[in-house]
């Protein structure tokens, strides 16, 4: 695997006198707070490792490097660096879904990340391959970042197994093509995983063992031309474990499309997709295994834009499921989406605008509104304030019934020293509230730099 980095480094830095080079640097730090209530909430010194109290910093380090090489060709380089001082044990649980700021203590704070990228571009053909690896720190993972039951492995299948990643690869390859019969993907990924399997004897003991796993992914998509405006859609996917096909996956699926822009103000498409999934680890379980078999997606949306300024669109997805059982279709959710966006004349960099939304998704209670605004109240210093909430729903925790909402707002300033470099602070707030209980809430501050040169 080192000789491909060499190899690659070597060709990028052998056409960079003679290709056009563009760099960019997003450099942050985050710091984040958070407050439960004492009535059965967990609270603020018990959700971090060493129970210490203050909050938990996290710093982050992106650069990215692109080179065309020509007309056709390019290569991109990109080297992510994240490190915290500790790993939160327990994240408030969101009402509607997680909050922007998760993103960062979900699997592990500490890690670093290499990829890099060979593209080819032309009006009818599109090629890459890519090598991406990750490294995550010892201690600083997630214990419960993936938990694994699995009666094929060499011990009782009722003791609690877990793995926690060391370390990734991840090799890419792709293929898309247009003809007049229609457009064509198709693509493979390998990954080779290393990470710690824990198992909890009789004992309590806890016994780590490293081990690596090695996963193939195969992927075709075809949209095909009919009629004017209809296509056929077909679908695969597939996954093979070389460790235990107990893993294995089988996905495949088809469907109709209808994609028609009438003028630059009106578009429509709408699809309807029957997919199929075949996994030993679902055919166990009689409800996913239901689920999965006979899945039927249908989605329409509609676009409509007013002058040059003001673009808004409605969309509908339905998801249901046929059972053999009770030979019928079942609701699995609906979700509407209606959002409408308003840009403000061009200023520096083309981005001052005023967004306002909503979805309704009763069945997965991931119903919210939502704003945005982005404006520059002085020459180069912008504004940006958000705000999510997500209405109250009624939720059966282990037979007690309870309510539960969120709301989240943030506020940012982006000063741009050009249209290209700038400066950002901001504080994001989410308050998640219970009835009879005193609210959960997380705080996030946020500044950096982002950088192109």
């Amino acid at each position: 695997m080192k000789q491909i980095i060499v190899g690659l480094t070597i060709l990028i830095l052998s056409t960079c006198l003679h290709s056009v080079v563009y760099q960019w640097n997003d450099t942050g730090f985050q710091y984040l707070m958070s407050h439960s209530s004492n009535n059965g909430e967990v609270s603020d010194k018990s959700s971090r490792e060493d129970g210490s109290e203050g909050g938990t910093s996290s710093c982050t380090f992106v650069h990215a490097v692109d080179v065309s090489i020509n007309k056709f060709l390019s290569a991109f380089f990109q080297t992510d660096l994240n490190w915290e001082d500790r790993n939160p044990k327990n994240l408030m649980t969101s009402a509607s879904q997680p909050a922007s700021f998760y993103k960062n203590w979900r699997v592990s704070g500490a890690y670093n990340r290499f990829q890099a990228k060979m593209e080819y571009l032309n009006d009818k053909q599109y090629g890459k391959i890519q090598y991406r690896n990750q490294y995550f720190a010892p201690g600083k993972t997630n214990r419960s970042y993936v938990f694994v039951v699995n009666p094929n492995l060499p011990w009782d299948a009722k003791e609690s197994l877990a793995h926690t990643p060391t370390f990734i690869h991840d090799i890419y390859t792709q293929m898309k093509w247009e003809t007049s019969q229609g457009s064509f993907e198709i693509g493979e990924r390998v990954r080779i995983s290393e990470y710690d399997l824990a198992m909890w004897d009789d004992l309590g003991a806890r016994h780590q063992i490293p081990t690596q796993r090695d996963e193939n992914f195969f992927n075709a998509q075809a949209k095909i031309n009919t009629v004017p405006y209809l296509f056929l859609l077909a679908n695969a996917y597939s996954k093979h474990d070389n460790t235990d096909d107990y893993f294995d996956l089988t996905h495949y699926g088809f469907g109709v499309a209808f994609d028609r822009r009438f003028d630059f103000f009106h578009m429509l498409d709408a699809s309807v997709q029957y997919d199929r999934m075949k996994s030993d680890k679902y055919s166990k379980d009689p409800i996913s295994k239901d689920e999965r078999e006979n899945y039927v997606t249908s989605q329409l949306r509609y676009t409509h834009r007013v002058g040059n300024n003001l673009t808004a669109f409605v969309s509908y997805i339905n998801r249901s499921v046929y059972s053999k059982d009770q030979e019928s279709m079942l609701l699995i959710s609906n979700m509407v989406r209606l959002q409408a966006r308003y840009s403000f004349a061009n200023d520096l960099n083309g981005d001052s605008y005023i967004i306002i939304g909503g979805k309704l998704s009763q069945e997965n209670k991931t119903s919210l509104v939502f704003g945005e605004f982005n404006y520059p109240v002085i020459p180069k210093l912008y504004v940006n304030m958000t705000d999510k909430y997500s209405p109250t729903y009624l939720y059966d925790n282990a037979g007690v019934k309870e309510t539960a909402h969120e709301n989240e707002v943030s506020v940012g300033l982006n000063f741009y020293f050009t249209p290209w470099q700038l400066v950002y602070v901001s504080d994001t707030f989410s308050l998640i509230g219970k009835k009879g209980l005193v609210p959960s809430s997380q705080q996030l501050i946020s500044f950096g730099t982002k950088l192109v040169f």
